[in-house]
């Protein structure tokens, strides 16, 4: 048998081969192999292991009848010779089992639950190194034998690690997870490519607080000259103004904003709950003037 392939395809491949057929594998149901070792039949066929191959019954086979072969199961213990002595698990896992994924990506293997009995895998209080007990299952088409193996701490596997794999979504600059619904238009989003350099004094005269008044009418005057969209001084549901709050304004930090780093300054704008169009905070980005006088 090989290691590096799945034992039932190697073994009908065998079988295949050595008989000039083209038997699949769902022409055929495989018994439970028996160990023979010690007994006269593997002195007379030098195998180890008794297999019988049955296309009587099965749906769709275009082969009829019976038949037994005799071959040579892996002996864990030969792994001992082929790769050492000590398997290097990562130490999450607790059991043989649930370290066999990490097994067969690290060393190529392809073992699968059926193959082994599961066992504990013995760490010291570290879970730096330890021991595990390997025993083939009895009824493993691929293996025979038992080992004992040192245990080294290795890599964890994400296969094993990785038990959760339907994520509830990547969060919008909103704050909205990529699993929930967006109904609106994300302000953070909406702000980022515009560029409000025309307006830098004006808005670095802004103090944190809610817009009223003159301070309110001038915001919706420069967002509707640079984004073109018809912003109102009310509580309208449609890109009503009225209530925002000036969280910040000053110098522009990329990365605890969402903003550009070409940018030198920032106005952190909060939305009103009245305005449903558009939702979340506008981060209006300017820079400096450019002086006509400097050459």
């Amino acid at each position: 048998m090989a290691i590096y392939q799945p034992s039932k395809d190697v073994l009908l491949a065998a079988v295949n081969a050595q008989n000039s057929l083209a038997v699949k594998m769902t022409d055929i149901i495989w018994s439970t192999p028996k160990d023979i070792r010690g007994t006269e039949k593997e002195t007379l066929t030098n195998r180890n292991t008794q297999i019988k191959i049955t296309a009587d019954g099965v749906t769709g086979s275009t082969w009829s009848g019976k038949k037994n072969v005799f071959y040579n199961r892996m002996k864990v213990e030969d792994l001992l010779v082929l790769i050492g002595d000590t398997l290097a698990i990562g130490p999450s896992n607790e059991t043989l089992y649930a370290a066999i994924p990490g097994l067969n990506q690290r060393y190529g293997f392809v073992l699968e639950e059926a193959d082994l009995q599961d066992a504990d895998i013995e760490w010291n209080g570290d879970k730096t190194e330890g021991t595990v007990r390997v025993v083939a299952h009895p009824e493993s088409i691929g293996w025979v034998g038992q080992a004992t193996f040192k245990v080294v701490k290795g890599d964890e596997s994400l296969v094993s690690a990785v038990t959760t794999n339907v994520l509830t979504g990547l969060k919008y600059p909103n704050g909205q997870m990529g699993s929930e619904t967006v109904t609106a238009v994300i302000a953070e989003v909406y702000s980022y490519p515009y560029n409000f350099t025309k307006y830098r004094d004006t808005l670095l005269a802004y103090t944190p607080g809610i817009l009223s008044g003159q301070p309110l009418t001038d915001m919706v005057n420069m967002l509707k000259y640079i984004t073109g969209t018809a912003w109102v001084a009310t509580t309208s549901a449609s890109y009503g103004l009225a209530g925002a709050e000036v969280i910040s304004v000053g110098l522009n930090d990329p990365v605890t904003m969402p903003t550009n780093a070409k940018y030198k300054y920032v106005l952190a704008l909060k939305l009103p709950v009245t305005c449903t169009t558009i939702v979340g905070t506008l981060y209006l980005q300017f820079n400096d003037l450019d002086d006509p006088s400097e050459v």
